[in-house]
């Protein structure tokens, strides 16, 4: 072999090296985007996933992670085993993402549409953070911590306390989730960040105030019914406490009209003893007047318990239809 074809072949071995190195060393680089890029063509979508995807309007970049998530609805027991629900029954969940997947509890109640959309968006964001560059984190945390500081309420502040007791280390991850799907006017860098993922993160805070707003409604609603009940209550006792007082003091009055009518001359003359008689007459149709009315009250309040004992019902419905671990009531 002459000494220009070694020379050839040592170029073309060189090069062949270079080129397996650095796509040995892209690979590393860019292990996570293959493992995505392996998952997303593994996955083929049911037709509910499929239409809850569209309902997200992601944009190219977030369907690309929601796929790779492989996203699946499931029903009560399949979510439990997914997600370990049975381990949280004190505080439900309707959505998780564990070992690289999305896992959704299909919640069927009619009145909370938008709740499945709410968790998919959220468990998205899950998969969303744990691809961050620490660096990435390390921004992004900053700005969820600034968001937080002028979005918190003293219910998401509860829910931040309650990840930092039980999901140590986890808390930034959540807020990026939370803040995400629940909050708007986050800070432009926010803002832009989510906008890599959601077409209109808009859409996405509308479907979660939507099934909110029907426990907030309920909620609402109880309450101003609980007060209206006390106040109501409260008046009728008095009422009541009133009406006996003077119904005592009529018939003590009654009785006593009435031994004087039986003593031969006590009134002076007959306009007197019907003056007297009328006077009592008169407080009786008074106090009876008051005695309708207080059973009326009575009845209105009622009315009101039974209507108040239907909205706790309904609420209890609608936490039970959202809480997969509880098993469903034992029909005759």
């Amino acid at each position: 072999m002459s000494e220009q074809k070694r020379r050839s072949s040592l170029y073309v071995s060189v090069i062949l090296l270079i080129i397996v190195v650095v796509a040995t060393a892209w690979a590393v680089l860019n292990r996570q985007y293959i493992f995505d890029q392996v998952r997303v063509s593994q996955y083929t979508p049911s037709g509910e996933v499929t239409s809850l995807k569209d309902r997200l309007a992601l944009t190219g970049r977030g369907t690309f992670l929601f796929e790779a998530s492989h996203p699946v609805l499931q029903s009560a027991d399949e979510f439990n085993n997914s997600c370990q629900q049975h381990q949280e029954t004190n505080s439900p969940i309707i959505g998780c993402y564990t070992r690289n997947s999305i896992y959704i509890y299909d919640v069927t109640a009619n009145e909370l549409q938008g709740i499945e959309e709410t968790t998919a968006a959220h468990e998205l964001l899950h998969a969303v953070y744990q691809r961050l560059s620490p660096s990435e984190k390390s921004s992004i945390d900053a700005e969820l911590q600034s968001a937080y500081a002028r979005v918190k309420t003293p219910e998401l502040e509860k829910r931040m306390k309650y990840y930092e007791e039980h999901e140590p280390g986890h808390e930034s991850d959540e807020l990026h989730s939370i803040l995400g799907t629940e909050h708007i006017n986050l800070g432009a860098t926010l803002e832009q960040h989510y906008d890599d993922f959601f077409t209109s993160r808009a859409k996405i805070i509308a479907y979660h105030d939507a099934y909110s707003a029907t426990f907030d409604r309920i909620t609402t609603q109880m309450k101003d019914l609980e007060t209206k009940i006390n106040s109501e209550v409260a008046s009728l006792n008095q009422r009541i406490s009133t009406y006996n007082t003077k119904m005592d003091t009529l018939n003590s009055d009654t009785d006593a009209f009435n031994q004087r009518a039986r003593v031969q001359g006590a009134f002076s003359s007959q306009a007197e003893f019907t003056a007297a008689r009328d006077a009592l007459t008169s407080r009786k149709q008074v106090l009876d007047a008051e005695y309708a009315s207080i059973q009326t009250s009575i009845a209105s309040v009622d009315s009101w318990r039974t209507s108040y004992n239907a909205m706790v019902d309904k609420y209890n419905q609608l936490s039970r239809s959202i809480n997969s671990s509880l098993k469903p009531t034992p029909s005759l």
